[in-house]
């Protein structure tokens, strides 16, 4: 899954990040790549909390959609990649 940073000037792909935490001042979602990565600014830990939920949930979905796809394939129908959803923009304040 990619995840496009709230100023939209990075891309980062989950497949090469180690893990995605919210900082010690409690308003930033870091990722942790090769280097640090400011994801988005948000006004409070819990407001963090909830992206970071968001995040998991869309990651979770895109797993699920990867077995969908691969059963399309198995069966001959062909993927449906309009159903299927691989990439996170992170939420605007």
């Amino acid at each position: 899954m990619l995840i496009l940073s709230q100023d939209k000037s990075i891309i980062v792909n989950l497949d090469n990040t180690s893990h995605i935490y919210i900082d010690a001042n409690g308003t930033n979602i870091m990722c942790c790549c090769e280097v640090l990565i400011r994801l988005g600014t948000y006004s409070s830990i819990e407001r963090c909390k909830e992206i970071l939920q968001d995040i998991l949930t869309a990651y979770q979905r895109s797993e699920e959609n990867k077995a969908l796809i691969i059963g399309d394939m198995l069966h001959s129908f062909g993927p449906r990649e309009d159903k299927y959803k691989f990439t996170y923009t992170m939420p605007e304040e």
